[in-house]
């Protein structure tokens, strides 16, 4: 975060001196793209885009698509589906064999099916897509990230499959130092483990992810990931209540009427033993 936050100073200094250029429009468009990340609200989002859209559009410069890509993914963190979907399959025809990076960006959030809701899971093409396209043009981060959201196609039909891309994803996003990235397969990795029974592991990996979303300012998975943790220590008291519920005796003791026989009576959840005074 660090080496970002001076490369952006550094940017906008060199922005101020001309903002009519193309320097300060890519400044704008790092900037809401940022915001659009750490959840910004949405009208800062849209104004810091209004003017790296005017800049490009006045310079004739194709970076403009890029006003479009960010406002969809803008549309997809405020669930506007449709309105995400259709801009980034623009955008992506525009950006066809000309630009990589402009594919590579809307492959990403299209094959991000997590992201989606229920009625765009049917895209089982396009993590695979990002997959090939990430092959092809050498990305390295794009192609563990693609090997992430196909683990994420897996989860409900086959775990160990899942688990084994995610393993993968998370050795290559740590040897990258990819923060959030890391965070997302352990967040999924806990799930799978909780899913077996291994609620060690789970809260392990889930405590491991909640760090790292923390330090990407990713309030929101930090939200989702203390929630989990909650009901995971509820589910435990539960569980302890019931064993001390069938393994705890209760004893009582019985007399006759005429108190002539005493009888210490001893309940368990399974058996009912007697012995007699």
């Amino acid at each position: 975060m660090l080496r970002l936050d001076v490369y952006m100073l550094l940017t906008l200094q060199d922005a101020l001196l001309d903002p009519s250029s193309t320097t300060c429009a890519v400044a704008l468009l790092n900037l809401s793209e940022i915001d659009v990340l750490i959840g910004a609200v949405k009208e800062t989002v849209h104004l810091t885009l209004a003017q790296a859209r005017e800049i490009l559009t006045d310079m004739k410069n194709g970076l403009v698509t890029y006003c479009d890509m960010i406002s969809g993914a803008l549309d997809l963190r405020e669930r506007n589906e449709t309105s995400a979907r259709t801009l980034f399959q623009d955008c992506l025809k525009s950006a066809w064999g000309k630009d990589t990076q402009g594919v590579i960006y809307c492959l990403e959030r299209l094959a991000d099916v997590s992201k989606w809701s229920i009625e765009f899971h049917g895209q089982e093409k396009w993590p695979v897509l990002y997959l090939c396209s990430a092959h092809i043009s050498r990305e390295k981060l794009a192609f563990y990230k693609a090997l992430l959201f196909i683990g994420d196609l897996f989860m409900e039909v086959d775990q160990v499959t899942a688990q084994n891309l995610f393993i993968v994803a998370l050795e290559g996003f740590t040897s990258m130092d990819v923060h959030r990235s890391r965070a997302q397969c352990m967040l999924w990795l806990g799930d799978l483990a909780q899913r077996k029974g291994e609620t060690t592991e789970a809260a392990e990996l889930w405590k491991s992810a909640r760090s790292l979303f923390e330090r990407s300012l990713q309030a929101k998975d930090v939200a989702a990931i203390d929630l989990r943790l909650v009901a995971l220590e509820q589910g435990h008291k539960k569980s302890l209540a019931k064993l001390t519920t069938l393994h705890s005796p209760t004893i009582a003791l019985v007399k006759d009427e005429d108190n002539s026989n005493i009888q210490v009576v001893s309940r368990k959840a399974d058996e009912t033993t007697t012995v007699m005074l």
